[in-house]
């Protein structure tokens, strides 16, 4: 089996985003890493080179990145890296992941395609427009950072907003735990009147260009009342004021409420990523 390594392994780390930007060269389109997550990640090594990479990120819905160095292609990499990771996940009790590749890229349909992975969703890769964002409402809604004391709201308020099942909670608590010590995140709490009501994170792009904006998430209890646009809005404005470069966010293509939001907001879409469901 390929070999895998944690994030703390700064040397591999920085292997794959110079495979990444190699790629991206050649392709023109953008490799859907998560180098700032939690992740297993099967690597392929030619003469002491990395030549191939299959990231997986999550577990029971775990999202896979895989690309190959272009001149090592066609040559079965891609192949054994994706029997590698099956494997793992097969022996983990896990019955199948996703695949995600840009929409341009003919390429990734056409493997997924042939590895017998069945299309399931496509998301918008949005980037925001500084001179668009709206200024700071002044709403009720205090953003503030998170603390590892608010790791147990946190994970509540997650659990609720995306509907996660119950079962996964002592894994969602582990992985935010882990998140609230990455040096490249930042986590926040949205108080209302001193009560934790919605929460959302932010990581570092690969290469450290701008940051993502994820798991932006509100009680639902205290829903459709503006808290969701006043926590992106002020999430926004700390990230450019820490000297941000760029901004960027994802959210399904057929989440028409989410993207009307972000286009009021300054986002605008860049790019759409294609998922498919590979069976173990």
């Amino acid at each position: 089996m390929c070999p895998t390594f944690a994030d703390g392994l700064q040397a591999d780390r920085d292997e794959v985003e110079r495979l990444a930007e190699a790629c991206r060269r050649l392709d023109g389109v953008e490799a859907p890493l998560q180098l700032g997550e939690p992740a297993e990640r099967f690597l392929s090594y030619e003469n002491g080179a990395l030549v191939g990479c299959l990231e997986l990120v999550g577990t029971s819905e775990a999202e896979g990145c895989g690309m190959v160095r272009p001149d090592r292609r066609r040559r079965g990499i891609g192949r054994a890296l994706l029997a590698a990771a099956r494997q793992e996940w097969r022996e983990r009790g896990f019955v199948s992941f996703l695949l995600v590749c840009d929409a341009a890229a003919v390429s990734g349909a056409a493997f997924a395609a042939a590895v017998g992975a069945s299309y399931s969703f496509a998301e918008d890769r949005m980037e925001l427009d500084a001179t668009r964002l709206p200024p700071q409402s002044g709403g009720p809604v205090r953003l503030r950072r998170a603390a590892e004391y608010d790791v147990d709201a946190f994970v509540r308020i997650m659990m609720a907003a995306f509907r996660n099942d119950p079962a996964e909670a002592r894994q969602v608590r582990q992985n935010t735990v882990e998140r609230f010590r990455d040096p490249n995140r930042q986590s926040y709490i949205a108080e209302l009147d001193g009560m934790p009501v919605g929460d959302v994170e932010a990581f570092h792009t690969p290469g450290g260009s701008g940051e993502f904006i994820n798991s932006l998430g509100v009680d639902p209890e205290h829903q459709r009342r503006g808290y969701g646009r006043q926590i992106l809005v002020e999430t926004a404005r700390a990230l450019i004021a820490e000297g941000s470069q760029r901004v960027m966010l994802e959210v399904e293509t057929d989440n028409r409420s989410a993207i009307s939001l972000y286009l009021d907001c300054g986002f605008e879409t860049i790019c759409t990523f294609e998922y498919y469901r590979v069976d173990v």
